[in-house]
């Protein structure tokens, strides 16, 4: 009997673990972001590395990333104004890179070029299989 309440809750667990990792980035880079939620965002205006993550961190360039709130979602884009900005940037939500700790790791960071993820983490490209 106690096995069975043992597996029974491991399965909730794993199973909110999994969702919670779907939920703000899916298995092709996609991060999920919302109007209003803030992000740690690449403050280059003309990199095109586009890093997002919820961690303060440097961005695929080497700057260091800036607090940014969503503005706006459009499909695959998002736009984020920073305090010292004059107006919003778009931001690609489908990741080329995505931090490679999986589905339990709070950083939700996502890149079009390679680099650390603000957890310590390398970034991995999507579709590659961790090494």
């Amino acid at each position: 009997m106690k096995s069975r309440i043992v597996f029974f809750y491991a399965g909730i667990v794993l199973s909110a673990l999994a969702l919670a990792g779907y939920a703000y980035q899916d298995a092709g880079g996609r991060l999920n972001v919302k109007v209003d939620e803030e992000y740690k965002v690449c403050n280059c205006e003309t990199c095109d590395c586009l890093t997002v993550s919820s961690v303060a961190g440097k961005c695929g360039c080497g700057n260091d990333l800036v607090t940014a709130k969503v503005t706006k979602v459009e499909k695959n884009t998002a736009y984020f104004k920073a305090a010292a900005w004059s107006k919003d940037r778009p931001f690609n939500m489908v990741g080329k890179y995505v931090c490679a700790c999986g589905p339990t790791c709070s950083c939700k960071t996502i890149s079009q070029k390679p680099g650390k993820c603000g957890c310590g983490s390398d970034l991995k490209m999507v579709g590659k299989e961790s090494q």
